[in-house]
C-alpha cells in the first residue's frame, strides 16, 4: 500500500463540533494535532483517494517488469548451459574440464557488441534514452552543441589504438577533452 488507512483512534470529536486529527510531530512547530471542521476533515481525507485508473507506483531500472523478464530469461539460459555442461562432463571430461586426451576445453566465444541498423526496432529501443533525457532535463542530447543540428552516427570506433590516436590528436590541437566536466546547457 502506498498510503496506509486512517486509524480510527487518530480522529476524536470535541464538544464544540471540531474534529481533532492526530498527526506526526511537525518539524517546525512540534504540533501533534490538527483541529478541523468536519467538512475540512472530509476534504483532507478525500484528497488522499487517487483518481480512477491512476498509477500510484512506477518502477524503473532493475525493478521494471521488462528488466525482470529479461533477467529470468538470462537465468534460464544459464541453467540450460550448466545442464549442457554437465552432460558434456558426463560424456568424457573430468572435473577439471579436460577431455580424454588431457586438453582443456576452450570457453565459448564472446559475442561482440554490434551497432543496431538505423531504423531498426533495436535502434529505436536504444535511442529511447535520448527521449527520456529530453523529457526530464528539457535538453536534446542528439543536437550538436555548436550548430544545433541533429547529429547522426557515422562510425563505431571500438579499437583502443584508434581511440588513443584520436584523443592524442585532440590534446595536441588544444581541444578540450570530451571527458572534462562542463557546465549545464544554456537555457
Amino acid at each position: 500500500m502506498t498510503r496506509v488507512a486512517m486509524p480510527t483512534n487518530a480522529v476524536t470529536l470535541r464538544e464544540d463540533g471540531k474534529a481533532v486529527l492526530a498527526t506526526p510531530p511537525d518539524p517546525h512547530t512540534g504540533a501533534c494535532q490538527v483541529a478541523l471542521d468536519p467538512l475540512e476533515l472530509v476534504h483532507v481525507l478525500v484528497t488522499q483517494i487517487p483518481d480512477a485508473g491512476k498509477h500510484l507506483v512506477r518502477y524503473s531500472g532493475a525493478y521494471r517488469h521488462r528488466f525482470r523478464g529479461r533477467l529470468r530469461e538470462i537465468e534460464a539460459a544459464k541453467a540450460a548451459s550448466v545442464a549442457a555442461q554437465t552432460v558434456k562432463d558426463a560424456e568424457g571430461k573430468d572435473a577439471e574440464g579436460k577431455d580424454a586426451e588431457g586438453k582443456v576445453a576452450s570457453p565459448p566465444p564472446v559475442e561482440p557488441v554490434t551497432p543496431a541498423q538505423p531504423g531498426s526496432a533495436e535502434a529505436k529501443r536504444r535511442s529511447s534514452w535520448a527521449k527520456v533525457l529530453r523529457k526530464v532535463f528539457e535538453v536534446d542530447p542528439r543536437l550538436c552543441p555548436r550548430c544545433k543540428v541533429e547529429m547522426r552516427v557515422i562510425a563505431w570506433i571500438t579499437d583502443p589504438v584508434v581511440i588513443g590516436r584520436i584523443l592524442e590528436h585532440r590534446r595536441k590541437a588544444g581541444l578540450e577533452s570530451p571527458f572534462d566536466a562542463r557546465g549545464p546547457p544554456a537555457a
